[in-house]
């Protein structure tokens, strides 16, 4: 570890891969507390290059949603400042897509346990959270895709017909519906006691503003680009005629369990994305 000398962080992590979660919360508290730097963006690339692949796995702390928030405050302006030429498009390709992994999806059907359902809450599924690993995922490629490749994304991401994929998505689109259309602008804002919950591992942490200068005298961006924000939202509304509306509906009603958890979730949605005639657009 002699690379970045022996810095107090260093040796408060002799080998950041023995803890590899409590290395990576430090860094994205550090960051969101103080500012950037060299060393924890060294240690962030460094770490994000080798833990990718396990970011789902339950047998120890998920890493997904920590990994994730961690870019966020090494990356909170988009895709700049790229640490080399194409670092943002296979971030896309690898942290974006954790959840398509095919370890997430044995037999062609998603492991709701390991990639949907929260982390030691001792139960297998609960739709008052919409999926912390989900939701960061989808603000992840919200923020860093670029426009044109929104519509296509997010149609992909509608276009499948797993059930549980489905209510978490139903459940994940109504609460994340205040940072969608504007209304609140950054993921600290997300209410933890709402329901359905959206936030996700140190998502209250992340303000906007990254740079260790909290005297006010920084602007602050919205979280999510406003052209993304409203193609994603003119995206769901375009696709969720009636008709697929009601095929959501009947299919998720063949598990009664999951149809009960869903709770009064779906007509909040239609109400919110349903296609009507009347509707302004995004």
């Amino acid at each position: 570890m002699g690379v970045f000398g022996m810095s107090g962080w260093e040796r408060m992590f002799d080998d950041p891969f023995e803890n590899p979660y409590k290395a990576l919360w430090e860094i994205a508290s550090g960051v969101a507390c103080f500012g950037p730097t060299d060393e924890w963006t060294d240690w962030y690339h460094h770490l994000l290059a080798w833990l990718i692949p396990p970011s789902y796995d339950t047998h120890a702390e998920p890493l997904l949603e920590i990994l994730i928030s961690g870019f966020f405050t090494q990356h909170p302006d988009g895709p700049t400042n790229a640490p080399y030429s194409g670092f943002f498009d296979d971030a896309l390709d690898t942290l974006g897509r954790s959840l398509m992994d095919r370890a997430c999806w044995p037999d062609g059907e998603i492991d709701v346990a390991a990639c949907l359902s929260p982390p030691n809450w001792g139960q297998p599924w609960c739709l008052s959270y919409a999926s912390g690993k989900l939701s960061a995922s989808m603000f992840f490629c919200l923020k860093y895709l670029a426009l044109d490749d929104i519509v296509p994304w997010l149609m992909s991401v509608l276009n499948i017909p797993n059930i549980h994929w489905r209510a978490t998505l139903i459940a994940w689109f109504v609460g994340a519906h205040g940072l969608l259309e504007g209304r609140i602008r950054q993921p600290s804002e997300l209410q933890e006691t709402a329901t359905p919950a959206t936030g996700w591992d140190f998502s209250h942490g992340l303000k906007g503003n990254y740079t260790g200068d909290y005297t006010g005298k920084i602007p602050v961006s919205d979280f999510l680009p406003g052209e993304n924000r409203q193609a994603a939202i003119g995206a769901v509304r375009s696709a969720m005629t009636e008709t697929v509306f009601m095929e959501w509906l009947a299919s998720i009603a063949r598990d009664e369990k999951l149809a009960f958890e869903l709770d009064d979730l779906p007509f909040r949605f239609w109400e919110l994305y349903g296609q009507t005639v009347d509707r302004p657009k995004a």
